[in-house]
């Protein structure tokens, strides 16, 4: 089925950064400004959002699904309470889930220009796959396999159900319905405004703060989307929105498996329709690089040692889960509700063999020079690994005692990429100090392999800290935050994330414990 959608495109406001807390400072504003909005949304607590709110905001994902016939629309809500409906999944993701003959799921398309369609993909006896379009009939509102319209269905469920039992040809056979995952939402549970709440922009997505709704209480998050392809006209430019949709598919099977005080958490993701969205934990505070160069002015020496005994403690344990940050910055560390600093925007992320300290991707990745380590910057880059996350942690140690001023900054692209082949690196600045001076010097070293670990950056800066009693609550500037407060230096073990929590009358409950509904289907390791 080719359902046409409206010429007409939603496109939300531009802004320089794509993060999730890359907020301008009016986005930091206390809790009860969203408390008052959420009255304005009228949200209903079973659906997330009533029709008179359909109707009169732009709130939900429905309303960015274009002009679809309302027979279109009405199968979409009812295949999302379907295990087998998978959503916008890309064809070679659904294909390493259907692994024996009969296997078999639903899934959605949009890669045509302008249109949505249905797919049914299934592992047929000739042990391939096999992907077929369900065809939809506007005028009898029936539904049918494109390889045959001799038999009709009022549901695409009624279809899966008739080839279980009559198998078509010697091929297409039904037999085992294959699950989503389980972090999937349904989108009818996520609110947000396209214009107001945008927090970030990139080339290919954006980034929201929204509601989540749950069946007593609403949770504000974080809502990383890829921009609908109604904006990508070009034949030639949708294969790399539809790259970076299986991207963030990805993006979420590697935050599925990460639990840590320091990685912003994943609490799922809404793919059954236009646009896929992640949804994320929303930090209050922002990005760190909008913070320091705001207050950098009266942050101590100890409390910039803070951020970064935080950030190391994040790559640390990604590390030790075999994942790779590939993109690490202080524009990609946020502020979390409760003041502390977050690893984010796992967008580029990998996950890597456990006995094998480097993985590879099947392109390039568009990482800044800045923060490159010198191994990825030749034409014939080595494979990226832990090591060259540790190179830009060092940058990013930079960018801490400088108030995020940009590495390299006399230096324009090119300079910049013939310095880092040499294994040269910003100067550390005085205010730095002679233990982080001399730390760095472990870290920026050309021969990946000699650069110390993350396990052992962190140790030793946690260590100088302690022993020299660098850490204190008193006096932060991340408690001047706005809806943001630091009560303890660490978590205690068993790390639950923490969320600003509305109840059913759409009052701030200040921040708690994530719900456990919101936790009981991620799938956590470590």
């Amino acid at each position: 089925m080719c359902a046409q959608r409206s010429n007409k495109s939603t496109k939300p406001p531009s802004s320089e950064r794509s993060s999730e807390g890359s907020a301008k400072s009016s986005e930091n504003t206390a809790r009860s400004e969203t408390s008052f909005e959420l009255s304005e949304m009228s949200v209903n607590m079973k659906t997330a959002v009533d029709e008179k709110a359909k109707e009169e905001k732009p709130h939900t994902t429905e309303n960015l699904m274009g002009t679809l016939p309302a027979f279109v629309l009405e199968e979409i809500r009812a295949l999302e309470g379907v295990s087998y409906y998978h959503g916008m999944v890309a064809r070679d993701l659904v294909e390493t889930r259907l692994l024996r003959v009969g296997d078999f799921l639903v899934r959605a398309t949009d890669n045509r220009i302008m249109s949505f369609e249905f797919i049914l993909s299934f592992f047929n006896k000739k042990r391939l796959h096999s992907h077929l379009t369900i065809k939809g009939d506007v005028a009898t509102e029936r539904w049918s396999l494109g390889v045959s319209n001799i038999v009709t269905f009022r549901t695409i469920g009624e279809l899966c159900d008739y080839y279980k039992a009559y198998p078509l040809g010697n091929t297409i056979v039904l037999a085992r319905a294959v699950s989503k995952s389980k972090h999937m939402i349904a989108p009818d549970r996520i609110v947000f405004d396209l214009k107001k709440d945008l927090l970030g922009s990139g080339n290919f997505s954006d980034v929201y703060k929204g509601i989540m709704a749950l069946e007593t209480k609403y949770v504000k998050v974080a809502l990383k989307n890829t921009k609908l392809l109604d904006e990508v006209m070009d034949a030639d430019k949708n294969p790399n929105a539809n790259k970076v949709k299986k991207e963030m598919i990805s993006e979420a099977e590697v935050m599925s498996q990460l639990r840590h005080a320091n990685i912003t958490s994943f609490f799922g993701m809404a793919a059954d329709r236009m646009p896929v969205l992640l949804v994320i934990e929303f930090c209050q505070g922002g990005n760190l690089e909008g913070h320091l160069r705001k207050n950098g002015s009266i942050i101590t020496h100890g409390e910039r040692m803070l951020y970064l005994v935080d950030a190391s403690a994040g790559l640390r344990y990604i590390h030790a889960m075999s994942i790779t940050h590939r993109d690490l910055a202080v524009r990609n560390c946020l502020i979390s509700v409760n003041g502390f600093v977050k690893l984010s925007d796992f967008g580029m992320g990998l996950k890597i063999r456990r006995h094998n300290m480097t993985g590879s991707s099947e392109t390039g990745d568009n990482c800044p020079a800045r923060w490159m380590a010198p191994e990825l910057i030749f034409k014939h880059p080595t494979k990226f690994s832990k090591q060259s996350d540790i190179w830009s942690l060092g940058i990013a140690s930079f960018e801490v005692f400088t108030n995020a001023s940009k590495p390299f900054a006399e230096l324009n692209g090119t300079e910049v990429m013939k310095a880092v082949k040499l294994g040269k690196y910003p100067t550390t600045p005085p205010e730095a100090g002679p233990f982080l001076t001399g730390l760095l010097t472990q870290v920026h070293r050309l021969e990946a392999s000699t650069r110390i670990g993350a396990d052992m950056f962190h140790k030793q800066i946690l260590d100088h800290c302690l022993h020299n009693n660098l850490l204190t609550l008193d006096n932060l500037t991340l408690n001047m935050i706005p809806g943001v407060k630091r009560e303890r230096m660490f978590h205690f073990d068993g790390y639950t994330p923490q969320v600003v929590v509305y109840d059913k009358e759409h009052k701030d409950q200040g921040y708690q414990d994530a719900p456990s509904e919101m936790l009981a289907n991620i799938v956590w390791k470590g």
